[in-house]
C-alpha cells in the first residue's frame, strides 16, 4: 500500500511539474490554498522525517523551481526584472553556502526556508509574459482567498471556539494581543485584496470590487495589526494623491467603510462582545506606553543587532553572517532571540549589503516602472501593493505567497519594458 501512495504521489507530482511549465495557475492556486490553511489558519499538514518536517508547500516550491529552470533555459521570458531577482537568490544562496559552514546545515536551512520560498514563487511567475488579464485573474483568486479567510476571521472574533490554531499563543498585558484571530501576515493577505479592490472599483461599473472594499477593510480594523494599518493608509494616501480627480470618487466609499466600522463596533458591544471596542482602544494607546511599546523595544533591538554587525568588520556588513545566525540582543533587563521583527534587518544581518542591495533595487526599479505605466488603474494597483509590502516589511517578514505577488508585479514590468522597446523599434523603422 505505501509502495502505491509513494506512485501516485510522484506521478501527481511529475503532472503538477507539467501543468506548471505551461500555466502559472498550477502553482498559484496551490499556493493561496497552502498559505490559508497551513499559515492563517494555523493547521499543520506536514509530515515527520528525521530530522525535519516536510511540508506540501515544499513540493510545490520545488515543482515551480523546476519549471523556473526549464522556462528560464529554454527563454520563453527573460528580462531586467527577472535577472535582478536571479542576482538576490544567488546573493541568498552565497548566504546560506556561509551559513552552512558556520552554524550548521540544518539551522542555515530553517532560516533560509521562508526567503527560498519567496525567491522561488517570485522567479517562476516572472519566467511568464503576464498581462493584464492575467494580473486580475490572479487579483480574483487572491479576493477569494482573503474572503474565505475573512469569514474564519469573523467567526473567530465572535466566538474563540471555531479557532484552529493549535500552537500556543503569546500572552499579553495589552487585551488586543490576546485577541487577534489571525497572525500579521493574514491581516496583511486580506488588507491587500482590500486595497486592490479599492484601486480597482475607481473603473467604472466595478461594483463588485466596491463590494469587497467596504466589507474586508472594516475586518482589519479590527484584526488590530497596526503595521497593517499602517500599509492601508498608505495605500489609501497612494489612491488619493495618484490621480486626485479619480481619487475624490474614492471619498464616498471610504466615508460608508468608516460607517460600517462603527456600526459594527456599537453591534458588538451590544451583544456583549465590548472586548472589541476595548481591544481596539488599547491598540491604539499601547504606542504611547514606551517603557512597554513594541515599537519602542523593536527599534531598539535594530539599533543593537545593526551595530554589533557593523562592528564586526566589513566583511559583515558586505556578506554578514549567514543564513542561521541568532539574533539574541538585550534590551533592557530583557534578552530577546527572536527575529528583528524587520525584513530589511533581518537580510542585512543574514546575506549583508550584498544580499538586501539587489532585493530593494527589485522594489525599487518596480516601484519606478509602476509610476510610468500609462495604464491609470494598474499603475496605482501597483504601486498601492508594492508601498503596503514595503512598508509591511518594516515590521515583520513577508509569507511565500507575496513571492507571487511580487513575481507578478515584476512580470508587468517586464512587459511593459518589452512594449517600450517594440515601439521603438518600429519607430525606427527597425
Amino acid at each position: 500500500m505505501t509502495e502505491i501512495l509513494i506512485l501516485a504521489g510522484a506521478v501527481a507530482f511529475c503532472l503538477i511539474c507539467a501543468a506548471a511549465c505551461l500555466r502559472w495557475e498550477a502553482i498559484a492556486i496551490p499556493v493561496l490554498i497552502s498559505a490559508v490553511v497551513e499559515v492563517h489558519l494555523g493547521l499543520n499538514l506536514g509530515w515527520q522525517l528525521d530530522f525535519t518536517s516536510i511540508y506540501p508547500i515544499d513540493l510545490i516550491v520545488l515543482a515551480a523551481a523546476l519549471a523556473a529552470t526549464i522556462r528560464q533555459i529554454t527563454g520563453v521570458e527573460r528580462g531586467m526584472a527577472s535577472l535582478i531577482w536571479l542576482l538576490t537568490l544567488a546573493c541568498w544562496a552565497l548566504a546560506l553556502a556561509r551559513g552552512m559552514a558556520t552554524f550548521g546545515p540544518v539551522d542555515a536551512l530553517i532560516g533560509f526556508r521562508k526567503f527560498l520560498y519567496v525567491g522561488v514563487l517570485g522567479l517562476y511567475v516572472l519566467s511568464f509574459p503576464i498581462g493584464s488579464r492575467d494580473i486580475l485573474r490572479f487579483f480574483v483568486m487572491w479576493a477569494v482567498a482573503a474572503g474565505l479567510l475573512s469569514l474564519y476571521a469573523a467567526l473567530v472574533m465572535i466566538d474563540s471556539s471555531f479557532s484552529l490554531r493549535i500552537e500556543e499563543q503569546f500572552i499579553s498585558n495589552y487585551i488586543f494581543a490576546n485577541e487577534r484571530a489571525l497572525p500579521a501576515v493574514g491581516a496583511l493577505f486580506i488588507a491587500q485584496s482590500a486595497l486592490v479592490g479599492l484601486s480597482l472599483s475607481l473603473r467604472d461599473q466595478h461594483l463588485p470590487w466596491r463590494i469587497l472594499a467596504v466589507a474586508l477593510l472594516p475586518l482589519v480594523v479590527v484584526l488590530y495589526h497596526r503595521t497593517v494599518w499602517v500599509a492601508v493608509l498608505a495605500g489609501i494616501f497612494v489612491l488619493l494623491i495618484a490621480d486626485p480627480r479619480r481619487g475624490m470618487r474614492m471619498l464616498p466609499m471610504l466615508m460608508l467603510i468608516g460607517i460600517v466600522s462603527i456600526f459594527s463596533l456599537l453591534l458588538m458591544s451590544s451583544f456583549g462582545l465590548d472586548l472589541v471596542a476595548r481591544s481596539l482602544r488599547d491598540a491604539v494607546l499601547e504606542p504611547l506606553d514606551y517603557s512597554a511599546s513594541s515599537i519602542g523595544w523593536r527599534v531598539e533591538g535594530w539599533q543593537v543587532l545593526v551595530s554589533r554587525a557593523i562592528g564586526e568588520g566589513p566583511l559583515r556588513i558586505l556578506f554578514g553572517a549567514g543564513f542561521g545566525v541568532d539574533y539574541v540582543r538585550r534590551i533592557g533587563w530583557s534578552t530577546v532571540a527572536h527575529s528583528p521583527h524587520n525584513l530589511y534587518v533581518e537580510i542585512f544581518l543574514t546575506a549583508g549589503l550584498l544580499g538586501l542591495m539587489p532585493f530593494l533595487w527589485f522594489f525599487g526599479h518596480t516601484l519606478y516602472r509602476a509610476f510610468i505605466d500609462t495604464d491609470y488603474t494598474l499603475r496605482t494597483t501597483r504601486i498601492v501593493l508594492l508601498s503596503s509590502l514595503m512598508i509591511f516589511g518594516l515590521s515583520y517578514n513577508f509569507n511565500y505567497e507575496q513571492g507571487l505577488l511580487l513575481g507578478m508585479l515584476g512580470a508587468l514590468w517586464q512587459r511593459q519594458h518589452a512594449a517600450e522597446t517594440a515601439m521603438q523599434l518600429h519607430r525606427a523603422g527597425v
